[in-house]
């Protein structure tokens, strides 16, 4: 065992296996924590938060390898850099893997596409009828009187319509 733990603190696997931990431990908290937010009238309210999950699992995991692991002080620079690396990795490795196992609910149903189809038709017939409401209003511009002025100053302006 203690020939392992050097083997790994020589190579530096010690920040993958954090990282790798992170992940493991930060997967099984998100869960109860997603269903939650599911249950609430705004589910954003707490979900926002799942974003910083990681980095707090990364650090309790951080100070379990210095303090009962290493046996070290906690702290220091070296914590700092160990708990940092580990919650960046363990992030990263979390981005691999959702680009490479996506999940199918990130895809849209038939209901959510017929719904953003009808938004879209509603959109550009909105679209439409403001064009249509600055192109008259333009139109009512140009047509009103023009002013041109011409020739000697004691003569009166011309109007042409």
């Amino acid at each position: 065992m203690e020939e392992g733990m050097k083997l790994i603190s020589q190579y530096g696997l010690e920040i993958i296996l954090m990282a790798l931990v992170t992940n493991l431990l930060t997967a099984i908290v998100k869960a109860p924590v997603k269903a939650l937010a599911k249950r609430l009238n705004e589910p954003t309210r707490l979900s926002r938060f799942i974003v910083f999950v990681p980095v707090v699992i990364g650090f309790l995991v951080t100070i379990i390898e210095k303090k009962f692991i290493l046996r070290d002080d906690i702290f220091d620079r070296e914590f700092f850099q160990m708990w940092l690396s580990a919650s960046s990795l363990s992030l990263t490795f979390y981005a691999i893997f959702e680009k490479m196992f996506p999940k199918k609910s990130n895809t849209l149903s038939q209901t959510e596409i017929a719904e953003n189809q009808k938004l879209i038709t509603e959109l550009r017939k909105a679209l439409i009828a403001e064009e249509a409401t600055q192109e008259n209003a333009v139109s009512e511009v140009t047509q009103q009187e023009k002013i041109i002025l011409k020739g000697r100053r004691d003569e009166s302006p011309k109007t042409e319509e």
